[in-house]
């Protein structure tokens, strides 16, 4: 089996690290009055800022405009650019990290039927230089943008052909190849270079009604090397493409399945397109797939939602082990709001920075949210969900498609104006602290528990192990069988990262003893015995004198002994008393010595 050779490239993506501080994570909502805000990718930059691509499109009057943010890696908005005007009708499909610490993005615009290219931006949101093919005769439309060593790699399609093209870092062409299947349409959705040059493809091919994913392997000179097609019966497309921490690649998109629903669909090869396993991801009557997908240590993420305008889901963050099993899924819901379109990228420190458009009830926004290993945002958790995962049966077979020389880019440049957008926190930690009326029980003892500022809407749950809610009466909870400390937990929104404790204490050590007392009469004093801070349902208290003689015992805990001894009056002295005591926490056994004064 050929694998990928690129363990070099990814060792310094994947150093694990102590847990992050809370204040990194972040559920961020940008909005612009008046716009729909469409998001279509993200990425970290070189410095740790984070990029934000996509469309703005006015209610009002529907034009659109491409819309770039750049967000501090704690969420906060560094700036918000637009990039064309209203007659161009712009969008940012695409966005890739450079080298030197910009942004390269992957602008359409749409006022010119099929002009697309792409944009070098740099960290204050001017345009450096752009290129852009010409649409004269053509169809050109480039789907995503990566990163080489040389430049860049951009994949795409124009009219029935895939389009793969590589530039220098300036976006000057390299070579250019387009890739044509006879009766069939090719779209090529997203490519990655091997450390020898090698370039994968994934995308789909269309033919006689039905669809397929496919991968394509072409050389460091643009030559095909070789292309493979997967598929069922039923259409099934690819997307996304991305090498794995074990060598492999990963492929991801979406498959129609027997049951008439679209599931997403995970597909893992080697270097020379062999299968190693292939498995579907979705729900009866649920129509979604995968949205993007990137590698992650020990296996890969992605982002999942439904299809069509009126879905239920949120945005969907998934994370899956190196053979496809679901380690964990979760989804961002927000009441009346539903996700479109989320698009994920792993960040440095394995953090992973989800933007989605959050469709609700007052329009189109960007969501931007930065998650942990575990797809949570401390200290917010996002809800659990659950997809079927399923092996994926797939026919390969190798198809030769003819390859010919693509269409050139020629300069151009897009007006940059700031944008205004206006940021809601949606993670805002709830208030936790509260009070308890004792913090010292005894077996059957109540206490009584209140939240000090109770964050509106924030749901609260308490957990007292042992403990029993009293009948009629909130917030108040009884332990009839009390053995030792308890905690008390209070949680926010059923979240891991909402939680305070305090702890109710049980222990003989509260119980007091004197170490001296007068028997003279005045009331003062007059007697010996231990304070017990619990009842004891068994009780027994002996006191010697100095030769080891018995001169008082008890079996009654209010009993105490007076200072005689058969009726008449102990010398003052030091008395050795022993204490045996038995209650739920079990036998306790105590000595000590006492002074007798007269």
């Amino acid at each position: 089996m050929n694998r990928l050779s690129f363990v070099l490239l990814f060792f310094h993506l994947f150093v694990l690290r102590p847990n992050a501080q809370s204040q990194l994570y972040f559920q961020n909502l940008f909005a612009l009055p008046g716009q729909a805000f469409n998001v279509a990718a993200v990425k970290q930059l070189q410095g740790g800022q984070l990029a934000v691509g996509g469309q703005i499109v006015s209610t009002s009057t529907g034009n659109k405009i491409a819309a770039l943010l750049l967000v501090s890696e704690a969420g906060t908005l560094i700036w918000a650019r637009q990039l064309g005007t209203d007659t161009d009708q712009t969008a940012i499909t695409a966005l890739a990290a450079t080298p030197d610490g910009k942004i390269l993005a992957v602008v359409q615009a749409e006022s010119a039927t099929g002009t697309f290219g792409i944009s070098k931006i740099d960290l204050n949101g001017t345009p450096e230089w752009s290129r852009f093919f010409s649409a004269s005769g053509n169809n050109p439309l480039i789907r995503s943008a990566h990163i080489s060593a040389t430049g860049f790699v951009l994949t795409g399609n124009n009219n029935a052909a895939g389009l793969v093209k590589k530039t220098d870092a300036n976006g000057i062409e390299i070579w250019s190849a387009q890739i044509a299947a006879p009766g069939a349409t090719m779209q090529l959705h997203q490519a990655w270079e091997d450390l020898q040059g090698n370039i994968y493809a994934a995308g789909t091919l269309f033919q006689n009604g039905y669809s397929d994913g496919i991968v394509l392997k072409l050389s460091a000179s643009g030559t095909l090397d070789w292309s493979r097609r997967f598929g069922t019966s039923d259409d099934d497309a690819l997307f996304y493409l991305t090498p794995t921490t074990d060598q492999y690649l990963l492929a991801g998109g979406h498959s129609y399945g027997v049951d008439n629903y679209n599931k997403g669909w995970l597909l893992k090869i080697d270097g020379q397109g062999e299968i190693k396993w292939s498995r579907s991801y979705g729900e009866p009557g649920l129509n979604g797939g995968i949205r993007s997908l990137g590698a992650y240590p020990g296996g890969a993420v992605f982002s999942f939602s439904e299809d069509g305008n009126v879905p239920t889901l949120g945005a969907v963050l998934a994370r899956v082990n190196t053979e496809g099993d679901l380690l964990w899924i979760k989804n961002h819901s927000q009441s009346g709001a539903f996700g479109l379109n989320p698009k994920l990228t792993t960040l440095k420190n394995n953090d992973i920075l989800l933007a989605a458009t959050l469709q609700t009830g007052s329009g189109k926004a960007c969501l931007l949210l930065r998650a942990n290993d575990k797809g949570d945002t401390p200290p917010c958790c996002l809800s659990s969900f659950n997809l079927q995962v399923t092996d994926m049966p797939i026919q390969v077979s190798v198809f030769v498609p003819t390859a010919s020389t693509g269409i050139a880019m020629g300069p151009a440049l897009w007006a940059s104006a700031a944008l205004a957008p206006q940021l809601t926190t949606l993670c805002v930690a709830p208030d936790l602290s509260f009070t308890i009326s004792d913090s010292l029980l005894c077996p059957g003892d109540c206490i009584d528990f209140e939240i000090t500022s109770p964050t509106p809407g924030a749901n609260y749950s308490w957990t007292f192990p042992g403990g029993v809610m009293a009948s009629g009466i909130p917030d108040r909870v009884c332990f009839p069988n009390l053995t030792d400390s308890v905690k008390i937990t209070l949680t926010a929104n059923a979240c891991a990262y909402t939680q305070r404790q305090q702890t109710l204490r049980a222990e003989s050590s509260k119980d007091q003893t004197p170490n001296a007392f007068t028997p003279n009469g005045d009331g003062i004093n007059d007697l010996f015995f231990p304070v017990l801070f619990c009842p004891a349902p068994v009780y027994h208290l002996a006191i010697f004198n100095r030769w080891g003689s018995l001169v008082f015992e008890s079996n009654e805990a209010n009993k105490g002994w007076d200072g005689t001894v058969n009726g008449r009056e102990a010398p003052a002295d030091v008395y050795v008393w022993m204490l045996e005591t038995q209650s739920a926490e079990g036998i306790t056994r105590k000595k000590g010595d006492v002074t007798l004064l007269r």
